[in-house]
């Protein structure tokens, strides 16, 4: 090919995941693009190209890849461990359970109970930084909720071991670039 490279015209969510480089449609022709990856289950793919191409990491592809209790389990199960140990019971040995905790009371329970990792949902620096105390390195930390880009590097100094910033997926602004030939000067 010319460009350097060979197309490849793909119609499924892995092939997404694979691509060096992927070419959509124009401006035009960008809102029916869009609906077609949608309907296609190709748009999350889509997402997490996007992350890995600025440099960030997925740690979860689907739903199905991990177990995420969040506060509506641990409030239907009756406690954080109560919701871990029944996850314990119904999931396979190989995948990672993680638990949002979103109070500090919440943390030597979940550890207890056996989680592999903790989500510390909508807490302040400060409350992070006694959060890592608490946990001592006994499990994974991750932050999430309320995270700005501005707070990345704050965070990431306390010691955490992720921070999820769902702003580079859910509220990214679009910019108008344009590239116009110009032909030579009269």
């Amino acid at each position: 090919s010319r460009v350097g490279a060979t197309p490849l015209i793909a119609a499924d969510a892995q092939a997404l995941d694979q691509a060096d480089a992927i070419i959509l449609p124009g401006v035009g022709a960008f809102g029916p693009g869009m609906a077609t990856l949608c309907k296609r289950g190709m748009a999350r793919a889509l997402d997490r190209w996007a992350v890995r191409c600025g440099g960030g990491f997925n740690h979860r592809d689907n739903l199905g890849s991990g177990v995420l209790i969040k506060d509506n389990h641990v409030a239907a199960c009756g406690g954080v461990g109560a919701a871990i140990r029944q996850c314990k019971l119904h999931a396979p040995h190989t995948v990672r359970i993680e638990c949002e905790v979103d109070r500090l009371d919440q943390i030597d329970d979940a550890i207890v109970a056996g989680a592999d990792a903790l989500l510390l949902d909508n807490m302040s620096n400060d409350v992070v930084a006694e959060a890592l105390r608490i946990v001592a390195g006994r499990a994974f930390v991750e932050v999430s909720g309320g995270i700005t880009l501005e707070r990345v590097t704050a965070l990431s100094s306390l010691g955490v071991d992720a921070i999820s910033v769902g702003a580079l997926t859910h509220s990214v602004r679009a910019i108008d670039i344009g590239l116009d030939f110009v032909g030579p000067r009269d």
